[in-house]
């Protein structure tokens, strides 16, 4: 077949294919949420495969195909890159250049490609993040009104050929993802509807399936109610939110925001499966989330980092899990008891969950939620047993609620209303009758000379 001397750009065109492994493609609207570092990531991106992970780094990759006519060296010689664009820009036209160095550092805003070949049936695939290990990220800058947030987005990718003799790339080919509008993770609005509080007394603090691993809460020994209704949250240094007075004031209450005290919880192990080093092999993690609304389901695998990076201790002020501590001296071979933020007085009890003063966020509902996890391949991987959780509750912020005792006091702020009696006015003006003479020095500015 005669070579086609047509440059290269008229010779291919590019397209993203249905996923191979679950034939999903890309979705009408994503959400985005921020990172601790800032950066902004979307959540499953372009889809969830096989199945969503409450995570956000959940999403799998993206692949661009490319067919047409290309020979071996021309195949060898371009690369693919992609990025995220709203859809009023417009894409870079066919042709134009790009010096390969700077595209390629661009890290936080190009995504770069692992290229495959198929030599039957001529094809090039380039896949964008391959592995996943970490999320899609975007740094368009979104606001309140309307018309940013009905934006339309899409996912470019560009298929560039290496011009000869320089370092500069050209663009040969594009695929373009169909629009998308991106909606911030925080706030769910109406659409996200509170559960019927008909039904709360229904809602389980342990999996309503029977499973192994059974867990329950010890009671306190000043025999107080576990878990309350309402806490009140106060901000602390570097951004950290804490609950006051949780789970309960233990065994009094005390005027500092870290009111509380630990909580133990018992996990049953007579009808689980044999284990070789149950203390070793069995962990528990715990953390606030919102309530109907689990981060993670029994049988989820996660990375054991997932968890520990996000621990609260004293430097990672942020963090909002807490590590269950296993007693060996109250455990029995057929009962483990793990305590949870023993030093609850000094540290408190975090969660940094983000609200707003909305009626929707003052009113929704929150749980306590330990998790029972099995380490897997030598600690690097947790599977999720099971779950217990406290009573749902809802928040304050400190700001807000005027019926706390100020720390100097300890009594309640009481506003009291003052009787205002009309008195007589006193004239402000001197009498001229009691002004006295100057004084001596102007006598003896008179005498001189």
């Amino acid at each position: 077949m005669a070579l086609d001397a047509s440059p290269l750009r008229s010779r291919v065109f590019c397209t993203f294919p249905d996923c191979i492994e679950c034939g999903q493609f890309f979705r009408e609207s994503y959400t985005r949420n921020y990172k601790p570092n800032g950066i902004k990531v979307l959540r499953c991106f372009p889809h969830c495969c096989p199945d969503h992970i409450p995570h956000s780094s959940c999403g799998t990759s993206v692949v661009m195909q490319v067919a047409g006519h290309f020979t071996a060296a021309e195949m060898e010689s371009v690369v693919a890159f992609g990025r995220f664009e709203t859809c009023v820009e417009p894409s870079l036209p066919l042709g134009y250049q790009l010096v390969l160095e700077e595209v390629a550092a661009s890290k936080h805003v190009w995504f770069p490609s692992t290229p495959s070949t198929d030599l039957n049936q001529n094809l090039i695939m380039f896949t964008f993040k391959d592995k996943l290990s970490d999320p899609w990220h975007y740094g368009w800058t979104s606001g309140a009104s309307s018309a940013l947030r009905t934006t339309q987005h899409a996912f470019k990718a560009y298929l560039f050929e290496m011009v000869p003799g320089t370092r500069m790339i050209q663009v040969v080919g594009i695929a373009q993802s169909p629009g998308f509008i991106i909606i911030p993770y925080k706030p769910l609005g109406a659409g996200d509807a509170e559960p019927d509080p008909t039904n709360e007394q229904q809602e389980a603090t342990a999996p309503q399936v029977a499973t192994a691993f059974d867990c329950t809460f010890v009671a306190c020994q000043c025999e107080k109610p576990m878990f309350g209704d309402n806490y009140i949250r106060c901000n602390r240094a570097n951004g950290r939110k804490q609950l006051r007075c949780f789970p309960h004031c233990c065994p009094d209450h005390i005027l500092h925001c870290s009111c509380g005290g630990p909580i133990m919880i018992s996990v049953d192990l007579a009808h689980s499966p044999a284990l070789a080093r149950p203390s070793k092999e069995i962990v528990m993690y715990a953390h606030g989330e919102r309530w109907n609304m689990p981060e993670l389901h029994i049988d989820d695998v996660i990375t054991h980092d997932t968890i520990v990076s996000r621990l609260h201790h004293s430097g990672n002020e942020r963090g909002d899990w807490v590590k269950g501590v296993v007693q060996p001296g109250l455990s029995t071979a057929t009962t483990l008891l793990f305590n949870f933020n023993q030093n609850s007085r000094h540290t408190g009890w975090p969660y940094n969950w983000k609200g707003s003063a909305t009626k929707v966020d003052r009113n929704r509902k929150h749980v306590f939620k330990a998790y029972v996890f099995q380490v897997l391949r030598g600690g690097s991987s947790l599977r999720v047993l099971n779950w217990i959780s406290s009573t749902p509750f809802t928040m304050s912020s400190f700001r807000r609620c005027n019926t706390t005792p100020t720390s100097r006091t300890n009594s309640y702020i009481e506003v009291k209303p003052t009787e205002i009696i009309d008195q007589p006015v006193v004239p402000r003006k001197r009498s001229h009758e009691n002004v006295e003479s100057p004084p001596s020095a102007l006598k003896d500015i008179h005498s001189a000379g």
